[in-house]
């Protein structure tokens, strides 16, 4: 309890990897916002640390700016802090990755994974998403230069190809989530239900309406 409350105070001096940026007026084609948006961190009992967040997709690290300078919240803080709002939007912390909260209902929530892959120039193979070392070493390999993926725009050539997974959390268990089929496991008691909504709504899964919409009307349409 006493080390929170010192944090409290101190939560984004330490353990930061502090990164290169610049300012432009562009489309930030690799984060979740358009650009750093007003936000805050709840860090629990009630204490919160507002700044401008945004999401990076690559990287998949909650980062903030501070003046000049695109900071990423470390491990450390991750297992401190309770959520991240920004603009109405809810990010919490689940194995060890931020991921949004899409639905939170009487049987069970949904989550989503915001992910990207990178293709350079000429190398058709995607990068990004799977590594487990540090951010900079995932990338520097590639361009030599491991801050590029945090400047608010990828060199000429670069494409990026967003990834989109969902978490679902019930009765305790958090299960991964790649296609509509295996959403259709999760509401196997109301299989019927289910099919009936997908093809009326025509409901997509890479659309995060889409699927918010569905998890509500599973929660609480009968079969």
């Amino acid at each position: 309890m006493k080390r929170k409350i010192i944090i409290a105070l101190s939560f984004f001096v330490l353990s930061f990897l502090q990164l290169d940026a610049q300012i432009t007026q562009i489309v930030l084609s690799h984060y979740v916002f358009p650009d750093f948006t007003d936000g805050y961190v709840s860090i629990g009992g009630g204490r919160t640390q507002q700044m401008r967040l945004n999401y990076n997709t690559v990287t998949e690290e909650m980062v903030f700016k501070r003046g000049e300078q695109v900071l990423a919240i470390g491990d450390a803080e991750m297992k401190e802090l309770e959520y991240v709002a920004i603009s109405g939007r809810k990010f919490v912390v689940k194995n060890g990755k931020f991921v949004e909260v899409l639905y939170e209902g009487k049987t069970h929530t949904v989550y989503a994974e915001h992910r990207s892959t990178v293709v350079p120039p000429g190398n058709p193979a995607p990068y990004g998403g799977t590594s487990h070392v540090s951010a900079v070493d995932r990338y520097s390999g590639i361009t030599g230069d491991g801050n590029m993926y945090y400047k608010l725009q990828l060199p000429d050539g670069y494409k990026v190809k967003p990834v989109m997974n969902y978490l679902v959390e019930r009765d305790g268990k958090i299960t991964r989530i790649f296609n509509l089929k295996q959403f259709r496991k999760v509401y196997s008691d109301k299989k019927d239900t289910f099919d009936k909504f997908i093809k009326e709504n025509k409901i997509k899964f890479e659309n995060l309406s889409d699927i918010t919409d569905m998890a509500h009307a599973m929660d609480n349409l009968q079969n």
